[in-house]
């Protein structure tokens, strides 16, 4: 079987057990239960974000030196061990310990796993067919990923319903270690990692700060389309970790969290596959603009009207979450070299993550003052990001 094939498949396993997150629409709640406050539900949040910024260099370093299927190995463990272990924890500091055991986990899969994919493609297909595939396969991921979740989030609302959250979130673990076992059938690809010329290895550390020199000024549009999905990236996840509090501040009743998510998740898993098909009518520099334009005014809309039928424009949200991560991961591994392939993409997420943690606790101090002052502040912020990066990314001819 061709390397693409095996791995892709694999790839949409471990996406479906890994992202399924019965509990994807009662962390907030469970947060609530356990007596936190948004303040503290999005500082817990940096915090895995800035795990995630400690971890992602190493591990990606780990996954183009060794090799891609052992650092998913890894992180497969570890996210299954931390997963089960939320369901035991109780209070701020139990919990970021978790989040922390999360972080090194997800952060071992995220390089890895698109640049195993991306190396398989290489080896299989020709220079012409692979942004499409990559492409196709990128969207069917993200299908694969809200497809189940609009599954699992409404049937984890039911079950916490009767039984409560603790034993969903366990349930999310039983389910991880599914994907892990998955892992065992992976194939490496042939992949080019040129030695040294005078013999010897950089030491890893030097390696390391090399590939993030290269990501930061080395390559004249990488920075920017790193910036870029940063930026869009954190517009969603920021609104994700937002949207309970919002339902709450509107009076949506809990039962209906798990059906919302639902929802919203079903539209997430449609929008790629439309994508693949009608994405070519218009241009990459077209559609970025809009996602942009489109997030300042969903959050400018959301604080704006504070009623529960307001929450259907965080479908907005959900449509460039869907529509934009084939575009801009495509566009990151065609820039990538093949031996820093998983280091490059680490960078990538590194920055999505860093910006969550420097802007979700101010977000939320912002909620917590009021719903609309806070998004307000998203859409300010949001825009100066994005409007930046897409102008300076269009003079330097990377659109």
């Amino acid at each position: 079987m061709p390397y693409s094939r095996r791995n892709k498949r694999i790839s949409y396993i471990l996406t479906a057990t890994l992202g399924i997150e019965l509990s994807s629409a009662l962390l907030v709640p469970f947060f609530d239960e356990n007596g936190l406050n948004q303040t503290q539900i999005m500082l817990l949040q940096a915090i895995f974000s800035l795990a995630v910024v400690v971890a992602e260099i190493p591990t990606g370093y780990f996954a183009d030196r060794f090799s891609h299927r052992s650092s998913m190995r890894l992180g497969a463990f570890m996210a299954v061990v931390s997963q089960m272990g939320y369901a035991f924890m109780h209070g701020f500091w139990q919990f970021a310990i978790v989040e922390i055991g999360l972080a090194c986990g997800f952060s071992l899969l995220s390089g890895a796993q698109d640049a195993l994919v991306y190396e398989s493609i290489l080896a299989d297909h020709d220079a012409d067919e692979r942004a499409d595939k990559y492409r196709h396969f990128s969207a069917n991921t993200d299908s694969v990923k809200f497809g189940f979740t609009a599954v699992a989030g409404a049937l984890g609302g039911i079950v916490a319903g009767r039984i409560g959250i603790r034993p969903v979130l366990f349930m999310d673990g039983v389910l991880a270690l599914g994907g892990f076992v998955t892992t065992i059938w992976l194939r490496e690809p042939p992949v080019s990692r040129p030695e040294p010329e005078d013999g010897v290895r950089k030491h890893p550390l030097r390696a390391m700060a090399d590939v993030i020199h290269y990501c930061a000024r080395g390559h004249e549009q990488l920075p920017l389309l790193i910036v870029l999905a940063a930026s869009l990236g954190a517009v969603t996840y920021i609104a994700y970790w937002l949207s309970a509090t919002y339902y709450m501040a509107v009076g949506i009743p809990l039962a209906w969290f798990g059906v919302i998510m639902g929802v919203r998740s079903t539209v997430k898993a449609i929008l790629p596959q439309a994508q693949k098909r009608y994405g070519k009518r218009w241009s990459d520099r077209t559609q970025l603009i809009a996602f942009s334009a489109v997030s300042v005014a969903t959050y400018l809309l959301l604080a704006y009207f504070q009623q529960p039928w307001a929450i259907a424009f965080m479908l907005c949200f959900d449509a460039i979450q869907a529509l934009s991560s084939p575009i801009l991961s495509e566009r990151l591994q065609r820039l990538a070299p093949s031996d820093i392939r998983a280091q490059v993409t680490s960078v990538a997420s590194m920055g999505r993550r860093l910006m969550f943690a420097v802007l979700g606790v101010l977000f939320g101090f912002g909620v917590d003052r009021s719903i609309g002052f806070g998004m307000t502040l998203c859409a300010v912020v949001f825009a100066v990001l994005c409007f930046g990066s897409l102008w300076r990314l269009i003079r330097k001819g990377g659109l």
